[in-house]
């Protein structure tokens, strides 16, 4: 199985900091002219209020609490727009205090086989040193930590391998790209500089855990 047999595969940033949830509306970001005005009145909105700020405009949703943003989309023909909007927003609310950003990779992928699911459990965690322990063990999540970053920035990389909740046999993976910032200036270098390189890194990540484990 290669990396290319995905049956989905989503692409999330996240920032830390301190936000304002009640200004994240979609007819302020077409007054901004950062979506346009027909996406802007079409936008599905879940909630907007001084804590949370949760809406779908296009393909693209957004999530705002009072420590937390998250924009996401599933489709891969508007994971450049993800990013460009993400930069627009930023690139105005300047004086935002932002300390972390997460460019972030999911995929999930359906196997041929119970047993070859089975199989990836009992090699990433051997059931051994479980017997008389528990009864017919089973692997639900795998994470593994990168802390230190190659590339000079603070922060680290996250590999997360859980059974697939959407195919069935089938696996997940997540990788979480997590930068240290220093506002949001740097949050939108890292997200220009550095788009690319973690995308690319990530597939590579996913594509050799593929190799290895099947």
């Amino acid at each position: 199985m290669d990396i290319s047999q995905r049956k989905l595969q989503e692409h999330s940033i996240v920032l830390i900091g301190d936000f304002n949830p009640a200004i994240f509306q979609p007819l302020w970001l077409a007054s901004v002219e950062l979506i346009s005005k027909s996406d802007a009145e079409a936008a599905e909105i879940d909630i907007i209020s001084k804590k949370a700020a949760i809406f779908t405009v296009g393909e693209i949703r957004i999530e705002v609490l009072q420590t937390r943003f998250q924009a996401q989309t599933i489709r891969e023909d508007h994971f450049e727009t993800l990013r460009d909007l993400v930069v627009g927003i930023f690139g105005l609310l300047n004086f935002t205090p932002i300390t972390q950003i997460g460019i972030n990779i999911a995929m999930h992928f359906l196997l041929d086989s119970e047993d070859k699911w089975h199989e990836v459990g009992h090699t990433l965690a051997p059931k051994k040193i479980w017997e008389g322990v528990l009864n017919n063990p089973g692997m639900t999540d795998l994470s593994m930590i990168e802390d230190k970053r190659r590339d000079g920035y603070k922060g680290r990389i996250m590999v997360m391998v859980q059974p697939s909740v959407r195919y069935n046999p089938g696996l997940y993976f997540f990788i979480n790209d997590h930068f240290e910032a220093e506002g949001n200036r740097d949050i939108i270098t890292i997200l220009e500089k550095n788009w690319k390189i973690s995308i690319d890194r990530s597939r590579e990540i996913i594509s050799k855990l593929l190799t290895g484990l099947l």
